[in-house]
């Protein structure tokens, strides 16, 4: 099959009713750096980026890679933001498989921010997104099998479990974890 993802065209930001989700831009970086040097403790666990405090330089040259890679359709990183300007955290359709189409998700939210909604907001209207602007048929989910708040996150987006892949995968700290699989097709 000859596809070229290039072609197609599908805007850079939506709104949901809270937040604004879009593609990073010049500017993010101090909003973005602040809330990752602030959540390291909550993020530190799942995520080998958060393991030490990152320099705002780094942050900012992330951001441009991650804005690269959204323009070449390599890789989808969005950052959420409340409707007053604050910033929430992180989202992004990985991996994606443009034939069928599917994507993988993650996302990450500012400590300061847990337990408000946020992040089952922003999934939602990501799982929409990729529904309706990409096509997508399938959109997974590959979390760490002891992080209860991701599996329960998971379910309320309406992900299911596929299945659970043994000693698959090291966490931050270098031990070995089970990851879970959760998936959500299009209705």
């Amino acid at each position: 099959m000859n596809f070229n993802p290039y072609l197609l065209d599908f805007p850079d930001q939506f709104h949901t009713e809270r937040l604004l989700i879009r593609a990073p831009l010049r500017g993010d970086a101090t909003a973005v750096n602040t809330a990752i040097n602030e959540s390291l403790a909550h993020l530190a666990p799942w995520c080998d980026w958060a393991q030490v405090p990152e320099a705002l330089e780094d942050t900012d040259a992330h951001l441009r890679l991650l804005a690269a890679r959204y323009q070449s359709k390599d890789d989808l990183s969005m950052l959420i933001f409340r409707q007053d300007g604050l910033f929430v955290g992180g989202c992004n359709l990985c991996e994606p498989d443009w034939i069928l189409p599917a994507f993988r998700v993650e996302a990450w939210v500012r400590s300061s921010l847990l337990g408000q909604g946020y992040m089952t907001e922003a999934i939602q209207g990501i799982a929409q997104f990729a529904f309706k602007a990409m096509g997508a048929i399938r959109l997974e989910g590959r979390l760490d099998a002891r992080n209860t708040r991701a599996k329960a996150l998971a379910e309320r987006c309406g992900f299911r479990l596929e299945g659970r892949l043994r000693r698959a995968m090291r966490d931050p700290q270098g031990e070995l974890r089970d990851v879970l699989i959760y998936a959500r097709l299009r209705p």
